[in-house]
C-alpha cells in the first residue's frame, strides 16, 4: 500500500482472527430480504491472530454480517473481503437478530474489502512490473533516488475498511494515543453519548468528554471507504472509474475521498446531528469536530460529496460557526492492522461561492 504523504505510520488497531473470503451471494440465499447478511466462502487458511493462533477454515461457507450495504461495489456479490469471527452482539445487532431469529445467527462479520487496480499504459494494456521491484508503503517523493518509471508501474492494492463500526474504534484509539492534532489532550471521554436540551438538541454523539483544560468536546465520527476519479461525474456508476490518461505519476493516488456515499439517499439523521452540533457550538465553548475516517490511501484529498447537496449545505453552516472538519487517513494491512497515516489530508471545502 502507498500514500501520498511520506510520514511514519503508527499502529492504532488490530482485528483478531482476520481471514480472506469471497462474498458468494448478497443478500444471503437463506435470508434474501436482509441486505446486511451475506454468504461468504473462506478462501485461505487464515492469518495469525495476535496470540499467534491460526485458523484453518479454507472452503468453509459462513453467514456474515455485512453492515456496509453495497459500499460502491466494495461488498457486492463476488467481492473479495476480509472477515473475522463475530457472533451477534445483542446490544448493537438487536435488529438483525430479530430478523433472523436466535436459532440461526451469523458467525462472522465483514470488516475489509480487498481492492485492486492494475497499472495500465497509455494504450490501456497492463504494464509489466519488474520482479525486482519491492512493494513500498509510501508514495515516492522528489527526494527519492529510485527509478521513477519503475515506481509508477506498480499496481494499487488496498484493504479498505467497509464496516462502519470501525470508525469509532479507530477514533477512540486516536484519542487515547493523542494523535488528533486539533484535539488537545483529553482528560476523560465517553462513547455514544445522548444529549437532550429541550427545543434545541436531541442527538447521540460518537464521543463527548473534557480536555485537560476542562473545556468540553464533541466528535461526530463518519466512516469513509468511498473514493473515485472525477468526483461528481459518476452518480449512477459503481467503483472509482478510470484513472487519468497520459504520463501522470502515481495516477492511482489521485482519487477524491468523499462522504456520504452515492447509495446514501437519506441523510436526515446525519444532518440533524450536525445541526445540533452547530447549536452547541454557537451557544457554548465546546470544541466541536466532525471526523471523517478515510479507510484507504489511494487518494489525494477529501471532499464533501457532490451527490448530496443537502449534506453539503449543513457542512457549510458548520464550518462557518467554527466546527472543525478533520479528514483522518488510515492504512490497513491484510492482517487486519490499522495504521494512522495523517489527519492533515487536503480538504476541498464546500464553502466556495457559499453565502
Amino acid at each position: 500500500m502507498q500514500t501520498n504523504i511520506k510520514m511514519p505510520c503508527q499502529f492504532v488497531l488490530q482485528i483478531v482472527g482476520i481471514t480472506e473470503g469471497q462474498i458468494q451471494k448478497r443478500p444471503s440465499q437463506t435470508h434474501p430480504t436482509i441486505s446486511e447478511l451475506s454468504d461468504v466462502v473462506i478462501t485461505n487458511h487464515g492469518n495469525n491472530d495476535i496470540s499467534g493462533n491460526s485458523s484453518n477454515e479454507m472452503g468453509k461457507a459462513v453467514l456474515a454480517y455485512t453492515p456496509s450495504e453495497s459500499c460502491d461495489g466494495l461488498s457486492d456479490t463476488g467481492s473479495n473481503v476480509l472477515v473475522a469471527p463475530c457472533p451477534p452482539d445483542e446490544d448493537e445487532d438487536e435488529l438483525i437478530i430479530e430478523k433472523i431469529g436466535s436459532n440461526n445467527p451469523f458467525t462472522h462479520c465483514v470488516f475489509l474489502s480487498i481492492f485492486k487496480e492494475k497499472e495500465l499504459d497509455e494504450n490501456g494494456n497492463v504494464t509489466k512490473i519488474p520482479s525486482k521491484k519491492k512493494k513500498r508503503i509510501y508514495k515516492k517523493t522528489e527526494n527519492d533516488d529510485d527509478d521513477d518509471d519503475e515506481f509508477d508501474c506498480e499496481d494499487n492494492y488496498q484493504c479498505i475498511a467497509i464496516n462502519p463500526k470501525l470508525g469509532n474504534e479507530i477514533t477512540e484509539s486516536l484519542i487515547e494515543k493523542r494523535l488528533i492534532t486539533l484535539l488537545p489532550p483529553v482528560k476523560t471521554y465517553r462513547r455514544n453519548v445522548p444529549m437532550y436540551l429541550e427545543d434545541k438538541v436531541d442527538s447521540v454523539f460518537s464521543f463527548m468528554g473534557f480536555c485537560e483544560d476542562n473545556i468540553p468536546f464533541i466528535i461526530d465520527v463518519n466512516n469513509v471507504p468511498f473514493a473515485e476519479y472525477k468526483h461528481g461525474e459518476r452518480r449512477h456508476e459503481d467503483g472509482p472509474g478510470s484513472p487519468p490518461t497520459g504520463s501522470i505519476k502515481n495516477k492511482h493516488f489521485t482519487k477524491t475521498a468523499y462522504f456520504p456515499g452515492k447509495e446514501c439517499d437519506n441523510t436526515d439523521e446525519m444532518i440533524k446531528r450536525i445541526n445540533d452540533i452547530i447549536t452547541i457550538k454557537r451557544e457554548s465553548i465546546t470544541r466541536c469536530y466532525i471526523a471523517y475516517i478515510i479507510q484507504r490511501t489511494d487518494i489525494s484529498h477529501f471532499e464533501i460529496s457532490k451527490y448530496n447537496p443537502e449534506y453539503q449545505d449543513v457542512i457549510k453552516k458548520a464550518i462557518n460557526v467554527g466546527v472543525h472538519i478533520i479528514p483522518i487517513v488510515i492504512s490497513w494491512t491484510n492482517e487486519g492492522v490499522a495504521l494512522f497515516v495523517t489527519d492533515n489530508l487536503p480538504f476541498l471545502s464546500p464553502l466556495k461561492n457559499f453565502k
